[in-house]
């Protein structure tokens, strides 16, 4: 996605908020095709979304898909141990959910603020 803001004062924020919307909008077919409650695919987007930029930012900070892939299975791997994936009932705000979407929003952004220029540059991003 890097091709789409390389003319941008920020290639690689633009690149990863990008490509964390797309993770998130994926996550929408858990209500379209997979019959979840669309309240609770609402969250899982928002989760997406956060947990996506954080992966984003984590690959351009170490050039490796190993930390995010690693981060993902762990995600996932709570997920069913603490048998968070099911549908909770969504009757108002989950604010532990929330709180982790924000807590994953700052983690990303943390980690492009101080990822280097000269690894932006070896993910093929101009830095300005």
């Amino acid at each position: 996605m890097s091709f789409l803001f390389r003319k941008t004062n920020y290639p690689l924020l633009f690149s990863g908020l990008g490509s964390s919307f797309f993770f998130g909008i994926v996550h929408l077919s858990n209500a379209i095709i997979g019959g979840a409650k669309l309240g609770y695919t609402l969250y899982q987007v928002l989760y997406a979304i956060a947990i996506g930029f954080t992966f984003a930012m984590l690959y351009a900070k170490t050039g490796s898909l190993i930390g995010p892939i690693i981060l993902h299975a762990i995600i996932d791997w709570s997920d069913l141990f603490f048998n968070l994936a099911g549908e909770p009932s969504i009757s108002g705000i989950n604010w532990s959910i929330i709180i982790i979407i924000i807590m994953f929003a700052i983690s990303g952004y943390l980690l492009y603020r101080t990822t280097q220029a000269d690894s932006v540059k070896n993910l093929g991003f101009e830095a300005k």
